[in-house]
């Protein structure tokens, strides 16, 4: 359990924070995350960690079944498109990853796994955004 102490202490830092900041917060305590990246706001939005690791996973996702089928039962590290590394142990993988990597998206991912389906949500309605005083 957590003490009092440190939680009030983070309660105004993370309140500051948006949601995806947040779930970014949660995914790094909770894991083998990076170091935490300082970022330029004139980069543009495509040089960020999660649209670089999903560029990784389309690179991934298009090869062909021939290409991924070597790896079949193991975890393989994909940067700039390439297999870098694989293990059948994920959290070895990783390990050897962010050593030889620091600060840098690596997909790491189940060989065999199958791209994410996409989905989209249509609504049938519009709301206006406008406050009507009562």
């Amino acid at each position: 359990m957590l003490s009092r102490h440190i939680i009030e202490t983070l309660k105004p830092l993370v309140a500051r924070l948006n949601a995806a900041q947040r779930l970014e917060l949660i995914q790094w305590i909770t894991s083998e995350a990076p170091p935490v990246e300082e970022t330029d706001a004139s980069a543009p939005p495509t040089k960020t960690w999660a649209a670089r690791i999903s560029a990784e996973a389309a690179a991934w996702h298009a090869r062909p079944a021939a290409d991924r089928a070597p790896y079949a039962g193991q975890y393989v590290a994909v940067l700039e498109g390439r297999v870098i590394d694989h293990d059948p142990d994920q959290r070895e993988l990783a390990i050897r990853i962010r050593h030889q990597y620091p600060n840098t998206p690596v997909l790491i991912t189940k060989a065999e796994a199958r791209a994410p389906r996409e989905y989209r949500i249509l609504s049938p309605r519009l709301a206006s955004a406008e406050i009507h005083d009562a």
